[in-house]
């Protein structure tokens, strides 16, 4: 189970993938909160940001599966207008999916 940001990009790097390397988080000119919501299965969502062509920063919740890969969730890409509300979707998801 991940529980810090770290950990998810290690697995990442292990994978074999490069998510998190900076060549592509320059040019999507994207962050990454440090912030993770662990998830039973073993992975997690996190919050990312990228500023597009129009410059607005936008922000993504993202979930990283227990063996490293990286998807989008549900709501979609820069689906938030500010990292509060990406992460309190992030917080809900996690307890939506991950309710017994």
């Amino acid at each position: 189970m991940f529980r810090t940001l770290q950990q998810i990009k290690d697995a990442n790097k292990a994978t074999g993938l490069y998510w998190f390397e900076p060549e592509s988080m320059r040019f999507f000119k994207s962050r990454v909160s440090e912030k993770v919501y662990p998830t039973k299965d073993g992975g997690a969502y996190f919050v990312s940001s990228e500023r597009g062509p129009s410059n607005v920063r936008a922000y993504t919740i993202r979930k990283c599966r227990a063996d490293g890969y990286i998807r989008t969730a549900p709501c979609g890409f820069q689906a938030h207008k500010t990292r509060r509300i990406a992460h309190k979707c992030a917080a809900e998801l996690r307890a939506c999916f991950d309710a017994e």
